[in-house]
């Protein structure tokens, strides 16, 4: 506690001076602001209301402590400015929904959303973001035709008769697990049976990403050595020695996992770009 103050106008003040007397804004600090801006009565004490969850909060702040979401960004969204902030949409209380501009060209919030592939219904298509881990942006650019899939998933809005979706079916190519050696009839199922995003995987097999969930993927149909995220990896399942501690590892990821450092690091030492990690040095055994 610095300093007690008795009005917003009087903390506006001595916000302004604390974060000049501290010299606390960036690069020295976490102050972007000069400060003075936070406390400003009339958006502080209007009720704010999100309307995915349907709670209210007696302030902008009070939502931004309970939700986790900054307080300019719900401001934000509350004025207008945005349309959403972290897949929350909120409104001032004393604002009628049909007045708030942000809102007037979005019929389908809080619109049920339906996932063709599970047949699972959400309330919204924010619940499914949290449900599903994917984008809620993306899933309503799904539902509104705007985009093919998300993570491998077709989405409607629940309401939509069913000889109007428009799905988009990719073929089941079998999957392999380099690591475990585990075939899976599509990325789908490796990604349910390992907890996995299903979309990490898939880009791994497209040798978009190098792994996913510290595992490395491929389609059973392409040769190892066709599969351009490998082509440039012959170090993968490598046996890593520990040069401090003299333990022989499988490979990077196990060595990774049993000395809590990150296997990134250690493929950099490794291969000669990094010194050491968390001081410990690494070498192919």
């Amino acid at each position: 506690m610095l300093e007690k103050c008795n009005s917003p106008d009087e903390l506006n003040e001595r916000e302004k001076f604390w974060i000049a007397y501290f010299d606390c804004r960036r690069p020295h600090g976490f102050n972007v602001l000069e400060g003075g801006e936070i406390f400003r009565e009339q958006n502080n004490r209007r009720r704010v209301i999100c309307i995915d969850t349907g709670f209210e909060y007696e302030s902008i702040t009070e939502a931004a402590r309970q939700t986790g979401v900054s307080v300019s960004c719900i401001a934000d969204v509350c004025n207008g400015k945005q349309g959403v902030t972290r897949g929350l949409y909120f409104r001032f209380v004393d604002v009628p929904l049909e007045e708030q501009k942000q809102f007037v060209c979005k019929p389908d919030i809080r619109r049920r959303v339906l996932c063709v592939e599970t047949g699972i219904e959400y309330d919204s298509g924010t619940e499914a973001a949290r449900q599903t881990g994917l984008p809620v942006s993306k899933i309503s650019e799904v539902c509104s035709n705007k985009r093919k899939t998300v993570g491998g998933l077709n989405f409607v809005f629940a309401n939509t008769p069913r000889e109007e979706w428009q799905l988009n079916v990719s073929p089941k190519r079998r999957v392999l697990c380099i690591e475990t050696g585990v075939e899976y009839e599509s990325i789908s199922e490796a990604a349910r049976q390992l907890n996995i995003h299903q979309a990490s995987i898939g880009n791994v097999c497209r040798g978009k990403y190098g792994s996913a969930g510290g595992l490395h993927f491929r389609f059973v149909d392409v040769p190892l050595e066709e599969q351009k995220q490998f082509v440039y990896k012959p170090d993968i399942r490598r046996r890593v020695l520990c040069i401090e501690t003299g333990i022989e590892h499988d490979s990077i990821r196990e060595a990774a996992r049993q000395t809590g450092r990150c296997s990134k690091k250690i493929s950099e030492i490794c291969n000669g770009k990094r010194k050491s990690t968390g001081g410990l040095h690494f070498k192919f055994a």
